[in-house]
């Protein structure tokens, strides 16, 4: 199964569970996997490699944004901003310690 395929899979167990933060952070993540898709010249589906760059991508710029807003005090969105974090390393593979 595809990065692509777990991240709609998780869409609808998100939307039978009624969890509102993760489904919308899912679907940003589906809105950020199609983008890359379309914007690619291949007829075929997003690769894993580049599912798993847009996804850190994506990632990286939540974290950018949560050190914007805790520098302003805006607890609220960073709290908001760490839970979609959360959701999109969800779907990457684990990155290796220094020890490893």
């Amino acid at each position: 199964m595809s990065i692509k395929d777990d991240v709609q899979q998780a869409i609808k167990e998100a939307m039978k569970n009624r969890d509102k933060a993760r489904l919308e952070c899912l679907r940003m993540a589906k809105a950020a996997l199609l983008h890359k898709e379309k914007a690619g010249a291949k007829e075929d589906a997003i690769s894993d490699e580049d599912a798993i760059a847009t996804l850190r991508a994506e990632a990286k710029k939540r974290q950018q944004s949560i050190e914007t807003y805790a520098e302003l005090g805006k607890t609220e969105e960073v709290e908001n901003l760490k839970l979609e974090v959360a959701v999109l390393e969800g779907f990457l593979p684990q990155q290796l310690s220094e020890a490893q």
